[in-house]
């Protein structure tokens, strides 16, 4: 959980941001943001140290038999946890908190999930959109199932402080 917080803050307040759009130092920023697979490699590198330290084994895009997770954490049999990462303008948003990252979640046996949700546009951001994703996973986890997190991830273009 640490490592997805750690991605969190490095987009949000260590310019990490920039490495998740296709050009941002043009000013312009488009084309569309890079599709959800490069963001998912963007701390893999960065993780990766960090399981090493901690003995952990971190797999990417790993099938859980209905198809593949981004990223599976396994240190022996009773500590897993998997990481689902998707764009919040996707229009399959709501249903990887509903029903893939459940199914990968019973599928793996996992003791957690994480939901690692990752925003370009001010629209993203609506509270409406991230509220049924928030009431999704609350709901899985209190029915005595696996628990899952949504973590928001802010990538829109931000200023430097200078400038702000």
């Amino acid at each position: 959980m640490r490592m997805a917080y750690t991605f969190k803050t490095a987009v949000e307040h260590n310019g990490l941001w920039t490495a998740l759009w296709d050009d941002p130092q043009s000013g312009h920023y488009g084309p569309p943001p890079q599709g959800e697979d490069r963001p998912s490699y963007r701390p893999r590198s960065a993780w990766l140290e960090h399981c090493k330290v901690a003995n952990v084994d971190m797999t990417r895009e790993t099938d859980c038999g209905r198809g593949p997770v981004d990223f599976k954490f396994t240190r022996g049999w009773t500590m897993r946890g998997l990481i689902e990462v998707k764009h919040i303008e996707n229009n399959q948003f709501t249903h990887g908190a509903t029903a893939q990252l459940p199914t990968y979640l019973k599928g793996e046996e996992a003791a957690f999930g994480i939901y690692l949700c990752i925003g370009y546009w001010d629209t993203d951001f609506d509270p409406d959109r991230l509220a049924v994703v928030q009431a999704a996973c609350a709901e899985y986890s209190t029915q005595g199932k696996t628990r899952i997190v949504p973590l928001f991830v802010d990538a829109r273009p931000k200023p430097s402080a200078s400038k702000a």
